[in-house]
């Protein structure tokens, strides 16, 4: 299998360190996406979270990656609706 087909939009990803992330689909980019922006910025309110985000595979991350779940239809208004409830499970 493809590397690519075992990740989808909406899919909830768990690292090997235990941190999750969710990954977005962005309509006017190619790829999966993934939140770069600092939890403690959007937490002030200086940055939303997937204001700016992180290529899933061109950075590898997703390299120690397992599914562990799957959350709306990956946009960036499902991310940040994902992260609205699960703030104290991400560690950026």
């Amino acid at each position: 299998m493809n590397i690519r087909e075992a990740y989808n939009a909406g899919d909830v990803v768990q690292y090997e360190g235990g941190r999750l992330d969710y990954l977005i689909k962005i309509p006017e980019l190619a790829g999966l996406w993934v939140n770069a922006c600092n939890p403690a910025w959007i937490n002030d309110g200086r940055r939303l979270f997937c204001e700016e985000c992180y290529p899933f595979f061109s950075e590898r991350l997703y390299e120690g990656a397992t599914v562990v779940g799957h959350f709306g239809k990956g946009t960036v208004d499902d991310a940040r609706r994902w992260y609205d409830e699960n703030k104290k499970y991400y560690q950026g």
